[in-house]
C-alpha cells in the first residue's frame, strides 16, 4: 500500500481544500492510504474528509511556526510516507523542506494560482529554492505552468499540467419546490432574477466590482437579486460600499454557505468578478448544476470557459461590461445554450474520478522513478 501525506495551510472553506476533498473521495482505497495535515486548525473540510474515512491532523491550533515544524517533523518520521503532496503557498513553502530534511524523497507541490504576491522579491526566491526539492510539481492551469516554467526557471519535465475536477454527479438542476425551498432561505421571490456571487470576501475575488456591476443591473431591472455567498476580511468594506450604492435590499450578504446545492438551485446565473484566478472550482460547479456563468476572462477561468459558447466573458474591473453580460444573460434562449453546453464541457474535461486515476498514476510514477522506487 502505499501511504500519502497531504499538507495544506488550512482545512476552511477555499477552492484548493475542495478539490482535495474532491479528489479524496474517488482514492482508490486498496492501493492507497491518505492522510491529511493541516497547518494551522481544523476547519469545516476537516469534517468531510474524516466523514469519508480520511484521517485529519492538525499540526497547531494557533499560526506560529514553532509549533507545526516540529509537529509536522514528528509525524513524518513516525509514519515514513511514500509521497507527501504540498498545497497552497504555507505548506508549499514550509512543509517541503522539512519533509526533504526528513529524508522524504517523492515530494509533489500542487500550484492551485498564480498570484502576484510571487513574484515579489522575497516570496520568489522562496518559491525557486523550496521548488527544486519537489519532483513533480501540479499547475491548475496553462497560465500557471507557463509562470513555474519561464519566470521561476523549472524544468519543463517537472510542471504538469494538472486541472481541477468536480464530482459532476453531485450537482444539477432542483426540482421547483426544491428551488423555492432555496430561495425562501435566504428571502427571494421565485419571480427574482437572482445573481450570486460565491468566494471569500478577499482582494482578488474583486466584490467591489460585483457590487457596481449590481447597481447598473438592478437600476434597469427592478426584480434583479445580487446574493454574496462567502465571508472574509472585506465584508465590512463591502458592506459599506453597498449602502453607498444605495443597493438596500436589492443585495444580500449570505455569508459562507456550505449546501452549494443550495446555492446554485437558488440562482439564476453566478457572476465571478476575480482579478486573476487559477480553477475556479465555483465555476466547474456551476458548470456541473447547469447554471449560466458571466465571469472575467482572467487566467484559467478563460481556459475552462469560452465567451459566446459556455459562458459570457467580460474584462477584469469592469462593471459596465460584466452589466452588460449579465442582460444578455436574461434571454433564456441564450443562457441555455449556453448552460447545457458548459455542463457537457465539465463532463468531458473536469471529472474528479477520472483525475483523481490520473493523479494516482502519477504518483506510481514518481515512486518508480526514485533509485529505489
Amino acid at each position: 500500500m502505499i501511504k500519502v501525506l497531504q499538507v495544506i495551510d488550512h482545512l476552511g472553506s477555499g477552492g484548493a481544500q475542495t478539490v482535495l476533498l474532491n479528489l479524496l473521495k474517488f482514492r482508490n482505497q486498496p492501493d492507497f492510504s491518505y492522510t491529511v495535515a493541516c497547518l494551522h486548525g481544523k476547519g469545516g473540510v476537516a469534517a468531510e474528509l474524516e466523514a469519508i474515512g480520511v484521517p485529519v491532523v492538525s499540526l497547531s491550533p494557533g499560526k506560529f511556526p514553532p509549533f507545526y515544524v516540529p509537529n509536522l517533523a514528528k509525524l513524518l518520521l513516525k509514519e515514513r510516507f511514500d509521497i507527501v503532496h504540498c498545497h497552497l503557498f504555507g505548506a508549499n513553502w514550509l512543509a517541503r523542506p522539512i519533509a526533504a530534511l526528513c529524508g522524504q524523497k517523492v515530494i509533489v507541490a500542487h500550484d492551485h494560482c498564480n498570484d502576484a504576491l510571487r513574484e515579489r522579491l522575497g516570496p520568489f526566491l522562496i518559491d525557486r529554492l523550496t521548488n527544486l526539492l519537489s519532483c513533480k510539481i501540479l499547475a491548475v492551469s496553462r497560465t500557471t505552468r507557463e509562470f513555474l516554467v519561464r519566470q521561476e526557471g523549472l524544468p519543463d519535465e517537472v510542471v504538469e499540467y494538472f486541472t481541477n475536477g468536480v464530482d459532476v454527479d453531485a450537482f444539477g438542476p432542483p426540482s421547483s419546490e426544491a428551488r423555492a425551498a432555496f430561495r425562501a432561505r435566504w428571502g427571494l421571490k421565485p419571480e427574482d432574477f437572482v445573481v450570486g456571487g460565491i468566494g471569500r470576501l478577499v482582494l482578488q475575488k474583486d466584490f467591489a466590482t460585483f457590487l457596481r456591476t449590481a447597481a447598473l443591473v438592478t437600476a434597469k431591472l427592478p426584480a434583479a437579486r445580487f446574493v454574496i455567498f462567502g465571508e472574509g476580511p472585506e465584508e465590512a468594506a463591502l458592506k459599506a460600499l453597498a449602502g453607498g450604492l444605495g443597493l438596500g435590499d436589492r443585495v444580500r450578504f449570505a455569508g459562507y454557505v456550505g449546501d452549494r446545492q443550495a446555492v446554485y438551485g437558488a440562482i439564476d446565473l453566478l457572476l465571478l468578478t476575480s482579478r486573476y484566478e487559477g480553477t475556479p472550482m465555483v465555476l466547474l460547479e456551476a458548470m456541473a448544476a447547469a447554471v449560466p456563468i458571466c465571469a472575467t476572462g482572467v487566467d484559467g477561468t478563460a481556459e475552462i470557459l469560452t465567451s459566446g459558447e459556455t459562458a459570457l466573458l467580460f474584462p477584469p474591473g469592469d462593471p459596465q461590461a460584466a452589466a452588460a453580460a449579465v442582460f444578455q444573460m436574461q434571454n433564456p434562449a441564450v443562457a441555455e445554450k449556453l448552460s447545457c453546453a458548459a455542463r457537457v464541457r465539465v463532463q468531458g474535461s473536469f471529472s474528479a474520478k477520472s483525475l483523481c486515476g490520473r493523479l494516482e498514476d502519477l504518483y506510481r510514477e514518481s515512486l518508480r522513478a526514485e533509485p529505489n522506487g
